[in-house]
Parts: C-alpha cells; structure tokens; sequence
C-alpha cells in the first residue's frame, strides 16, 4: 500500500520521483499476476512456485538458512539467491522450485494477496505461512474462499508455526479445527498444541515422577486465542495424567499490567502470591503446578514475580512445592537466564525442534529453521515422486499424504517425516522438551527415543546454533 505524502512545493525532481515509484507500483502489481517461469524442468514444463508468506524479514532469513542447509545434505542443489526469490533444483527428477516471499502484513493483506493469486492463470503449487495461528487460519479461510467456490483446485498450505488446534471463527460460529479451516489441503509440520501439552506433562513425569500435581493451577490471557486453545490443552493433558488434581483457572480480571522489560505489575504479583499459597497448603499432598500457557511478554513478568516471591531458596519451603509449566513461547533462551540468576523453582517448556539435527551434514539448527527445512524436504521428494509432467496441487497432495522419512534416512533433520490421515505431523519425535532443574544447576532436554523411552540431554546440546 502506498503511504500518503504532502509536498510543498512542486520540482521537477519531486515529479520524476512521482513518475518512478508509480513505475514500481505498476511492475509490482504486474509481476504479482504473472506465473513464476524460470526454465523448463526436466519434465518439460516452468518453474514451480512456492508462496511463502513470511512478514518478517528474520523468517525469510531462516527459510534461506533451511534451504541452503538442505542443498548442503543433497536434497537440492542449484540454489540460487536472491532477495525476494530463492530457486532450487530437486536432486531427483532436476524439477525447478521457485521460492517467492510475501511480505503481506496483517490479515487484509493476507487476504488481498490470496485473492490476486486466485485471479492468476497459474497459481502457486504451495503456499508456506505463516508466523502464527491468527494469520494462518486468514490465509487458510481466504484459500478456501477464493479456489473452493468454483472448484478450482487450489495449492495446498504448508503450516510452519501455527500450533493451535482450534481457532475462533469470524462468523461468530463455534470455534474450528485449524486443519479443517481449508480441509484436505492443509498440512501441519510443527506439533499442534495438544500434542506439546501432552509431551511436556509426560517428560515432566517421566523424568520427576515425585511431581505429581495436587493441584495445577492454571493461568490464561482469555483474550488471547492461543492462551485460550492451549489452556484447554493443558487441562486435557493434566486431567490424563493426574486425573486426581484439582485443576483450578485464574482468568478473570486479569490485566498483565507489567511492562515490556519483564518486570512484573500488580496482576502478576498477585498471581505469584497466589501460586506461593498454594504451594504451601498443598505441600502435604503433592506439588502445585502454575501452568503459564502465555505468549513470552506475560509469561516472562508471571516468571519475574514467581522469582522476587520465592526470595530465597526453594529447599526452604520443603522439596517438590512448586513446578511451573510454560508453553512454547518460552524456549531455551529464559531458562537460560533463569539458570544464570539460580532460580529456585523448575519451569518446563515444550518446543517444536529436535534436541540435535542429524543428516550427513550433521546440520545443527534452530526449531524454526528446521521447521522450514523439513517444509523444503517433503517438497522437494514429493515433487521427485510424480511422474506428471507437470506436478498439479493435487499430485502433490497425494505424494506428501505418502511421504514416510524415518528418522535415520540421510535425508532426514534428525526425526521422522510424515502425517497422519488428519495431516498432523506423525510421531513422538516431533518436538522436544526442555526444564531448567535447580537440584541439578543446569537445563537439560528431553526427547522420547523411537522406543518411546525418554532421554536426557545437557543444556548444551539443546542450546541453539547456526
């Protein structure tokens, strides 16, 4: 969109200017309409496209990162780079993959870029987005607007991050699946957020089973779409594993009042006293879990005042009082503080990458860009494995619905790679997670075996790398 200027006076310079950012404007509209070309595969036919709606210029980075590592571990090779587009030839059938990034902010720019992809003669194969599970149920009910009413076969939506299972409808409607939003043509690749619910209460468990909750009490943002569905996640998980607790919810009135620094405000300290009292009356009965399914600002301050309420060490309260449970908008980085500050209490945390990456390149990379690199490797096989000339969304469908990537094949970032028949992301592989434990000084990662036994990992193997 063009931003409005006043001039107060008229040069011919400011008129040239006109003259070329209208020029801009025109070729940018131009080339958004036209298909991707760049060369005819070995099948005959143009480039395939890949929408990859990714605002922030520091995504887009991590998808190059992702790519350039799968080029390292053969999957593709002929990378070429550019700013806004980055190509790619499959190391099978030599396919050309053409990614395009769209920066489109906010949900009508979304939605106005999936209109004007559905008005193209040739649309994308694949649309790869986006940061969050709001922007993403956009992007999929505009995709489903915009190619389901005249059974126009749409390409299909690749989920990086997105890991609510369900989202609000506009409509005012009972709340949908994510999946179900653009049904069939959506594929999930991180863990939905039951699934990280249930791994962080198992490893917790599995690996402290002394922690047995009394009570948990559980602390949500009912603003917030994604505090909500993996609130609701965290019940079910605990209501599994300790069907004995009380699970008890603090919602109401409840104004995160702190400041973006961390530092906590009155809403946050009264959360911490209540937590602490809990503790304590409990204490004969079993441990209190504080469950914070927060995004990182308000789980930080909840934290911060968690820590000025302990005031001195934990043992002084008796053994097993407090355990507090994050979703995955805290990660390695606030344990690891909390680590540095000898913080009395374990926080545990779920997220989406594995503890170490493998592949012949022995790749070492962050959740997200793993993520996207695993997107770029069921791309890149599935496109290999059709034998049309030109590969339409539905053939793609097909081959991603059989992709089956074991965890050991050469190919692979260290875990296994195929969905269910809902299109969730298969296996306990899919994720890992992470305590930092005071009794131990240090963050360890746990990870389930393919056996499905857990395993402990120093903090220094889950600590991000590039």
């Amino acid at each position: 969109m063009a931003t409005p200027h006043r001039f107060h006076r008229s040069t011919p310079i400011m008129a040239a200017a006109c003259l070329a950012v209208s020029g801009l404007m025109i070729y940018a509209i131009l080339s958004d309409e036209r298909p991707t070309t760049g060369g005819a595969d070995s099948g005959g036919g143009d480039a395939l496209e890949i929408a990859v709606f990714l605002e922030a210029r520091s995504d887009w980075s991590n998808f190059r990162k992702a790519l350039h590592a799968c080029a390292r571990l053969g999957i593709v090779g002929s990378v070429t780079d550019g700013n806004e587009e980055l190509g790619a030839i499959t190391s099978g059938r030599g396919r050309q993959l053409r990614f395009r990034r769209r920066a489109d902010a906010g949900s009508q720019g979304l939605r106005e870029a999936v209109k004007r992809m559905a008005e193209r003669p040739v649309p994308p194969l694949a649309v790869i987005g986006s940061a969050n599970s709001l922007l993403t149920g956009t992007l999929a009910d505009q995709l489903a607007r915009s190619f389901a009413p005249d059974a126009r076969e749409g390409p299909l939506l690749f989920v990086p991050w997105a890991s609510a299972v369900l989202i609000d409808a506009e409509d005012g409607e009972v709340p949908r699946r994510l999946l179900d939003v653009y049904p069939g043509r959506t594929f999930r690749f991180c863990p939905n957020n039951q699934r990280e619910a249930d791994l962080v209460v198992d490893g917790l468990l599995a690996l402290d089973p002394r922690s047995k909750p009394c009570r948990a009490l559980l602390i949500v943002d009912r603003r917030d779409p994604y505090s909500v569905d993996f609130a609701d996640c965290f019940r079910r998980s605990i209501a599994r594993a300790a069907p004995e607790a009380e699970i008890v919810e603090r919602a109401d009135g409840l104004d995160f009042s702190g400041d973006e620094t961390g530092r906590p405000g009155p809403s946050e300290y009264a959360l911490a006293e209540a937590a602490w009292n809990s503790a304590g009356e409990g204490r004969a009965k079993g441990a209190t879990w504080v469950v914070l399914p927060l995004l990182e600002e308000p789980a930080r301050r909840v934290l911060n005042a968690l820590l000025d309420r302990a005031g001195k060490p934990m043992s002084e309260f008796g053994a097993g009082l407090l355990r507090v449970i994050c979703g995955d908008a805290i990660g390695f980085e606030v344990l690891d503080e909390l680590q540095a500050s000898s913080g009395p209490f374990p926080v545990w945390c779920p997220t989406s990458g594995a503890v170490l990456t493998g592949g012949r390149a022995g790749e070492r990379l962050t959740p997200d860009t793993q993520v996207l690199a695993e997107i770029i490797v069921a791309l890149a096989i599935a496109v290999d494995s059709i034998d049309a000339p030109r590969p339409t969304p539905s053939d793609l469908h097909k081959a991603v619905e059989a992709l089956d990537l074991p965890a050991d094949d050469p190919r692979a970032f260290g875990r296994p790679l195929a969905f269910t028949r809902g299109h969730e992301r298969k296996g306990d592989l899919a994720g890992h997670v992470l305590a930092y434990r005071p009794e131990e000084g240090g963050v360890v990662a746990l990870e389930r075996d393919s056996q499905g036994a857990w395993i402990a990992t120093p903090a220094a193997v889950a600590r991000p790398t590039e």
